[in-house]
């Protein structure tokens, strides 16, 4: 089939479609995102920016295809979607399971888990395969050009509004399987709507989104496209959703604005000074590690003697492993070891460390460890390997102000980024390089800062270099393009936002990715959240809190649970508000709300599964 395509065109960058009213498009949901992780789309327990029915996709029906035999590649042929191998529930409203294209099943290892359905219940993940097939040769002239192909059709048994999802991006190969549009159109000449915008293609899979207002009998076919490639590209799909949508469901979604992925603590112990290091699918994790209390000192008995070391795949889920590195009595280590940061060079990781010593106060300096397999790691016989340089103070306010060291590759050696105080007794930033890691020679401060600065952590992106440094006294970032020049210009930058206690930055990069986190800094255990960052002129930035935008009038918005607590923003003027709970909320809760709405509120949300509406007054 071919699409019949009537007025596409492109303005201010958009994709404008003059469409029937039935179709519409909705929005995707990514597979990272903290409002929906698409990985867990069946769970009613992930908050979903586009959620309808019973808080999860698929409540009406669900396709996914699934691996149900030990195979790689099947054929598959113009015949229902059923013949692949498929987790299936059929929505009541269409008359027969959809009818796939020619194409190729494919299911191969490393393809995206997602959580299988029983149908309603939430069970055990599995392997997500899909249907791959190829773009044809037709060119759909105007507005934006792209080749398709058409993947499934489906015809409706009644008179239905529902909403259609389609994942993509969920094959191997970092996107290259993934359309760069989905349209839908009715069967019958009626004009295909499309995703607004190019698709992000990154390996991160994806659920796009339709709303579609049908009679019955009327048949409805989604198609993949590809932006001008050769004839004959390859692309795919993994799961098809339904959901009924009722009158109130139709009211357009209040947006949940938030970047956040997951969060790391432990129970019982609180952490600080931490670094994420990937390696292939997996997010390892080492950081200092003390008992939980009220003070969080490093002084207390026990406290920082060892970094402790957790992996992950999600950076929500983690493994515990043995720690590592445990301090050396009677050395330069001998107290304390703090700040890990890591490097891998042909083969080997490098790991730049803070040791303190036995003494009173704990001087500081920095050691090198190195591994193969980032569990076991061997001391560098030179150890310290790097102290203060000549123009920085050697002992303020008690000990030598030398650590939180971050290492990386710039050319063909090591560059290490250190906190120190100046001899004017200012927070600076050390730059050093090195052929080794091990010979260190000092190039001066990288920058100049506020008092007592913590963590610096640069990365590259897009051929520029970023410098974060924070501490209990404020938050900066600086950039260049020659992290050795000593040149480094402030930008504005305003995340996290006050208040809390936010220090040690850590930054994972990869499939075009920039993850950034922090930890906070809370009594009885501190606890690092991860969130996806998005770029705007060369500044990053995360959407930091879910966001509720109050319209002059709204009905009754049920917000879910957002792990363990909830804090909750709303415009400035906005007075007639009114927060109501479901039962088994901890009604202590509520002993913070003020009289007069402020303009935020953090909520404790004491049991899990159980939510809190804000809604506008009559």
């Amino acid at each position: 089939m071919i699409h019949k395509l009537l007025a596409i065109w492109f303005l201010s960058g958009l994709l404008i479609t003059l469409a029937p009213a039935e179709v519409v498009f909705v929005g995707v949901e990514n597979g990272l995102s903290p409002e929906f992780r698409t990985q867990r789309w069946s769970l009613a327990t992930e908050p979903k920016a586009h959620a309808v029915a019973n808080d999860f996709f698929g409540g009406s029906g669900h396709y996914c295809l699934a691996p149900d035999q030990d195979v790689l590649l099947q054929p598959v042929t113009e015949s229902d979607i059923t013949a692949s191998g498929t987790i299936l529930r059929k929505p009541d409203f269409i008359t027969a399971h959809p009818v796939a294209v020619n194409g190729t099943w494919v299911n191969f290892p490393g393809y995206s888990l997602v959580t299988r359905p029983t149908p309603y219940q939430t069970g055990d993940a599995f392997r997500i395969g899909g249907i791959s097939t190829i773009v044809g040769a037709t060119i759909n002239g105007a507005g934006v050009e792209t080749r398709f192909v058409d993947v499934f059709s489906f015809q409706l048994s009644a008179n239905t509004r529902f909403r259609l999802g389609v994942m993509v991006d969920a094959f191997d190969g970092g996107g290259a399987y993934a359309p760069d549009y989905i349209s839908v159109y009715e069967n019958g000449g009626q004009t295909a709507v499309y995703t607004p915008e190019p698709l992000s293609r990154d390996g991160v899979p994806e659920l796009v989104l339709f709303d579609i207002d049908g009679t019955q009998g009327t048949s409805y076919t989604v198609a993949l496209h590809r932006q001008t490639p050769a004839e004959g590209a390859v692309v795919g799909f993994s799961m098809i959703t339904f959901d009924l949508l009722s009158g109130e469901d139709a009211i357009p979604a209040v947006p949940m604005v938030s970047s956040r992925i997951g969060q790391f603590e432990r129970d019982g112990e609180y952490l600080k000074d931490y670094y994420v290091f990937k390696e292939g699918a997996t997010f390892n994790m080492f950081y200092n590690v003390g008992k939980a209390g009220l003070t969080q000192d490093w002084q207390e008995p026990g406290n920082e003697k060892a970094f402790g070391h957790a992996t992950s795949t999600d950076l929500v889920n983690w493994q515990h492993h043995p720690r590592v590195l445990p301090v050396v009595p009677g050395t330069w280590e001998g107290n304390v070891v703090s700040a890990p940061s890591i490097v891998k060079h042909e083969g080997v990781y490098h790991m730049v460390y803070t040791g303190f010593d036995g003494g009173v106060f704990g001087k500081q300096s920095v050691g090198l460890a190195t591994s193969t397999n980032l569990f076991d790691w061997v001391r560098h016989p030179a150890n310290p390997v790097y102290t203060a340089p000549s123009w920085a103070l050697p002992n303020p306010d008690g000990w030598v102000d030398c650590r939180d060291s971050d290492i990386l590759r710039y050319g063909n050696e090591f560059l290490m980024f250190t906190t120190v105080t100046t001899n004017e007794g200012r927070g600076a930033i050390a730059l050093a390089s090195s052929p080794d890691a091990v010979n260190w020679q000092d190039l001066g401060p990288a920058v100049i800062t506020f008092d007592q600065p913590e963590s610096p952590r640069v990365f590259e992106r897009h051929g520029m270099y970023y410098l974060f440094v924070t501490s209990g006294y404020g938050r900066k970032l600086f950039m260049t393009q020659d992290p050795k020049s000593n040149n480094w210009s402030e930008i504005p930058f305003t995340w996290p936002p006050s208040p809390g206690l936010f220090s040690g930055w850590e930054v994972v990069q990869y499939a075009g990715r920039t993850i950034l986190s922090v930890f906070e800094w809370k009594q009885n255990g501190n606890y690092v959240r991860f969130w996806d960052a998005h770029w705007n002129d060369g500044i990053p930035s995360v959407d930091y809190m879910m966001t509720p935008q109050l319209p002059a009038a709204m009905p009754a918005l049920t917000v879910s649970q957002f792990e363990n607590e909830f804090s909750l923003y709303w415009p400035l003027g906005v007075t007639d508000c009114t927060l109501e709970t479901s039962a088994g909320l901890a009604s202590d809760s509520w002993s913070v709300v003020p009289e007069t709405p402020a303009n935020s509120l953090t909520v404790p949300m004491n049991h899990t599964g159980k939510f809190f509406r804000l809604k506008k007054n009559p």
